[in-house]
This record gives structure tokens, sequence and C-alpha cells, in this order.
């Protein structure tokens, strides 16, 4: 999966020092709800041979469904983007903790209004 430096972790991603991801899903809704894109994104850059930076972001996009009957049109109305920057250390062999921070830069879920968040995490990562 990795190679091994010399302080005896293991280094994912073949002795590369930076990554991109990209994921996409489509949720379909058998009820008269939206159908939901996600659209997720990471870039990693390691920094140390046992420290990480990852810039993310994390979105949702209704989708209207034109052939369903909907009473409410703020049911068709919902999008969601959040973006997160976090640092990973790796502590022991298969131990790695990771904080960050992430903020919502465009929310629109109910009845037309806009909701800003942001707030903080905390992970602990355990390889096996």
């Amino acid at each position: 999966l990795g190679e091994k430096p010399s302080n005896g972790k293991i280094r994912p991603f073949s002795g590369q020092n930076h990554f991109l991801g990209l994921e996409l899903a489509y949720r379909n809704r058998n009820s008269n709800g939206t159908d939901v894109i996600k659209i997720d994104g990471t870039a990693g850059l390691r920094v140390t041979e046992s420290a990480l930076l990852l810039g993310q972001f994390f979105s949702d996009i209704g989708v209207r469904k034109e052939n369903k009957t909907i009473t409410n049109d703020h049911i068709n109305r919902y999008g969601n983007v959040k973006l997160q920057l976090s640092g990973i250390v790796q502590a022991t062999k298969t131990t790695s903790v990771q904080i960050g921070a992430y903020a919502g830069v465009y929310t629109e879920i109910t009845e037309n209004r806009f909701r800003d968040y942001q707030g903080v995490t905390l992970s602990l990562w355990k390889g096996f």
C-alpha cells in the first residue's frame, strides 16, 4: 500500500507527497423529494513524513424532478457547499490525529433561506 520511511511508519500514496481525489454520487429519491448530486473533492499535501495537510470541499445539489407532483416549490431548491481545511499528524504506526475547521459557503435548504455555518473537527484515525 505504501512505502516505509526510516521511522517505520507506513507512508501511503506510494511515496508521493501530494494527491487529488474527486467523488461523484447521485441520490435518487423515490418519493416526491428532490434527487441530489453529490460532488466532493480532496487535495492533500504531505509536509513532513508524519504530517499531511488536506483541503476539501463537499457539495450537495438538488435536482428538480419535473415529472413528479410537488406541492411545495421549496423542496426543489436544495444546495449545500462546505469547505474544510485540516491537518493530520501520524502519532504511531497505526494512529493519526486530524484537526481542522470548516465553513458552509452556500446553503439553501428550506423556503429560500440561506444559512452559513462553521465549526471545528477533531478525528482519530486508526489503521488496522
